[in-house]
């Protein structure tokens, strides 16, 4: 049986999507809730903050590949990215926010 139930998007057009709140901000970039066309209920938008040098787009697509082969229920799911016009990736959103905020509140 295949875990995952989260759409899977190969390219994430920036037009389709729609922030809702802001969820925080890390060293990495900025994450929001966001609703995405074809997509039912809110999705986690993180975009971050350094655009396209060689080595953030390498790590990237590391982290995008690496993310898209999970599909454990118990792990985050990845609903798909894009570098262009900026790098966001799109995931689906946990309603009950981070472990770091879940174990230190």
């Amino acid at each position: 049986s295949q875990f995952c139930t989260v759409p899977k998007i190969d390219h994430v057009d920036l037009a389709l999507l729609r922030t809702i709140k802001k969820l925080g901000e890390g060293g990495q970039g900025v994450a929001y809730s966001a609703t995405y066309a074809g997509v039912n209920g809110e999705v986690a938008a993180k975009f971050l903050w350094t655009q396209g040098t060689p080595q953030v787009m390498r790590e990237t697509e590391q982290e995008v590949a690496l993310m898209r082969k999970m599909t454990h229920p118990n792990c985050h799911q990845l609903i798909g990215a894009t570098t262009q016009p900026q790098i966001c990736m799109l995931s689906e959103i946990c309603p009950l926010g981070s472990i770091f905020d879940y174990y230190t509140t």
